[in-house]
């Protein structure tokens, strides 16, 4: 059956028109590779390049999810989105599925968007689209919007193949933000220090220009304030969980018990949560204003959110239960799929166990508790790995920016 919701570009009649980031299609590089965090906008200059595609071109929109495992996966979608029957069979192989897209797409211009590209393994995506776009003929534009730079792609294509476009491209100029909060309440002066202080953010300028303030905390404060008079309940709760992980989506949702009808009262509520990519997130500096004032069991619901995280994002879990204080839970889960995960990953998260705790551990995991007891064995100013409380963040806005979740630093951080 047909799956539209993937396959459809999303609504955005309000956005700002940016002719600026018309020049992004500018060079012989047939991929523009879309980076940066949720928020910052690649969705929206996606859209808006697609719209300004010459006239007789095919246009493409579709949007990867997690349960993608199969290049076939895509090349389905994509028959789907240029209104062509799906395959009777899917191909076996990532070149079966290339040689398919590639016939899908055939000689007529095609401009293909690819949101959340950074949703699948990396295995199912990566190595197709450098097939694809190492033999897609010259008049075919890629746009690829991802949360990192995902380094099977750009290992396998070289130069000449992929642009990639940061967020600092993104970002909006001082004239684009004085167009973006014209209707507000801000002056002149104001405007230019909000978009200094957030650096051109979009879904930083939009939170305050709805706050009416230019100072960043204030708008957080007073829309977190907002946030908590308005919601109660089953609400109050999902807004605590959505600051203990910051997203969730649907599966995370049903585990924890939580109902879908709280989270989407939030996002009518106001900006500060917002759903992308089929997840509810929550603004990133509004994290520690939220557990600051709530009222919840926060223990009892970090475990609940580590039940529903536990098969797909282990190390997230893990690190839920350490919060709360269950050591054994987080020793269990790491003992059970410590298969799956490499010592370099699991490592930070042993200095959190007590020694009893660690040295039971499976023997697969010898590696990485060798290295804690050595370096335990160190007088503290020497020891060589902090225990993990917080990860740096990557620069000084990054308040705004949602986290990205995953387990290799801050190419793809790791969920808190």
């Amino acid at each position: 059956m047909p799956n539209r919701r993937l396959t459809q570009p999303p609504r955005l009649g309000g956005a700002l028109p940016r002719p600026r980031l018309f020049r992004l299609n500018e060079g012989n590089e047939p991929a523009r590779l879309l980076v940066g965090p949720s928020g910052c906008g690649k969705t929206v200059a996606a859209s808006q390049l697609l719209a300004a595609a010459p006239a007789g071109t095919r246009t493409a929109w579709t949007r990867l999810v997690p349960e993608m495992n199969e290049a076939g996966d895509v090349a389905g979608l994509l028959a789907e989105a240029l209104g062509q029957p799906r395959p009777g069979a899917a191909p076996g192989t990532t070149m079966e599925a290339a040689e398919l897209v590639l016939d899908l797409l055939g000689e007529r211009p095609v401009w293909w968007v690819v949101d959340d590209y950074h949703a699948p393994p990396p295995a199912t995506v990566d190595a197709l689209f450098a097939e694809v776009l190492a033999s897609a003929p010259e008049p075919h534009r890629f746009f690829l919007c991802s949360r990192w730079r995902p380094p099977g792609l750009l290992g396998r294509t070289g130069t000449g193949l992929v642009r990639v476009v940061g967020e600092e491209d993104l970002a909006f100029t001082a004239e684009e933000a004085r167009q973006l909060v014209a209707g507000s309440a801000l002056s002149g002066a104001a405007i230019t220090e909000l978009w200094s202080a957030t650096r051109g953010s979009p879904s930083a300028l939009a939170v305050c220009a709805q706050a009416g303030w230019a100072s960043v905390d204030q708008a957080v404060d007073l829309l977190v304030d907002q946030l908590l008079t308005l919601s109660e309940g089953a609400c109050q709760e999902a807004l605590t969980a959505l600051a203990l992980v910051s997203e969730l989506n649907a599966a995370e949702v049903t585990a924890a018990g939580i109902p879908r009808s709280a989270l989407d009262r939030l996002v009518e509520i106001g900006p500060l949560v917002q759903v992308e990519g089929g997840c509810w997130q929550l603004l990133e500096a509004a994290r520690p204003r939220v557990l600051e004032r709530s009222a919840e069991d926060v223990s009892l619901l970090r475990r609940r959110l580590a039940a529903g995280r536990a098969e797909e994002d282990p190390l997230s879990a893990a690190r839920l239960l350490l919060d709360a204080d269950d050591e054994v839970g987080a020793a269990e889960l790491l003992a059970e799929r410590a298969t799956d995960l490499a010592p370099v990953e699991v490592v930070p998260f042993l200095y959190r166990l007590s020694a009893d705790i660690r040295r039971a551990l499976p023997p697969v995991l010898s590696a990485a508790q060798a290295t804690v007891e050595l370096d335990r064995a160190l007088p503290a100013a020497e020891q060589r790995v902090a225990r993990p409380d917080r990860w740096p963040g990557p620069g000084p806005w990054s308040a705004w920016a949602r986290p990205l979740r995953t387990k290799d630093g801050w190419a793809r951080p790791l969920t808190l």
